[in-house]
């Protein structure tokens, strides 16, 4: 069974604003985001790559970490 709707929260997500996925193959990661999805690289560190969508303002919308499993770090939400 469903929750029931709620008409009057206390805040409004407006959409996702940033997932931080960790990757066990960065640059592979990287790689995919980029070639396949049509990402923009606009930082990457060590251990770390940054992108966003060709149209989005903020410096990033992913960010991929090295990680020895493949997990989901944080989604966050524009509220």
């Amino acid at each position: 069974m469903l929750p029931e709707t709620n008409f009057n929260p206390e805040f409004t997500i407006t959409r996702a604003s940033h997932v931080t996925l960790g990757v066990t193959d960065l640059e592979a990661s990287r790689d995919f985001y980029r070639d396949v999805v049509g990402l923009v690289v606009t930082e990457e560190t060590g251990d770390a790559v940054y992108l966003r969508g060709l149209e989005e303002a903020a410096h990033h919308s992913l960010v991929l970490e090295r990680s020895d499993v493949a997990k989901a770090h944080r989604i966050g939400l524009r509220v």
